[in-house]
C-alpha cells in the first residue's frame, strides 16, 4: 500500500472512530459523493444535491474496490461516475481509474489525482 492509500484509509477511519455514529461504508459513500461533486465541478458541471455514491465492498472485474455514483446536473442532465482502485496498475502505471459521464457522454477520466483535493 502506498502513502495515498494509507492516508485515504485514515481519512475514513479517524472520523468514524471519533464520531462513533457512522459505519465506515456510509462515511466512504458520503466522502465519495463529495469527491464526485468536486470532479464534475472541475469540468464545469454543477451538480444538484441528489448525487449518491455507493462503494462496493466486493471486487468487480479489474477493480479491487469499485464506486458508482449517480445524480443530475443543475440543468437536469443525468451524471454517472464509475471506477475505483485497480487490482493491477494499468500500462501507464495508474492504480485508479474513474470515468465521469454526463447524459451518457464521457466528459473526463480521472486516475485518482483529482481525489487528493
Amino acid at each position: 500500500m502506498n502513502i495515498k492509500q494509507h492516508l485515504f484509509l485514515l481519512s475514513i477511519a479517524i472520523p468514524t472512530f471519533i464520531t462513533g455514529c457512522s459505519s465506515p461504508m456510509t462515511w466512504a459513500d458520503s466522502y465519495m459523493t463529495q469527491k464526485a461533486n468536486f470532479l464534475f465541478e472541475q469540468q464545469g458541471y454543477t451538480l444538484t444535491d441528489n448525487t449518491k455514491c455507493e462503494l462496493s465492498p466486493q471486487k468487480k472485474g479489474k477493480y479491487k474496490s469499485y464506486i458508482r455514483c449517480t445524480g443530475t446536473t443543475d440543468n437536469g442532465r443525468p451524471i454517472s461516475l464509475k471506477g475505483g482502485q485497480l487490482r493491477h496498475s494499468d500500462r501507464h502505471g495508474y492504480k485508479q481509474h474513474y470515468i465521469g459521464k454526463v447524459s451518457g457522454r464521457k466528459v473526463f477520466v480521472d486516475h485518482g489525482d483529482g481525489f487528493g483535493h
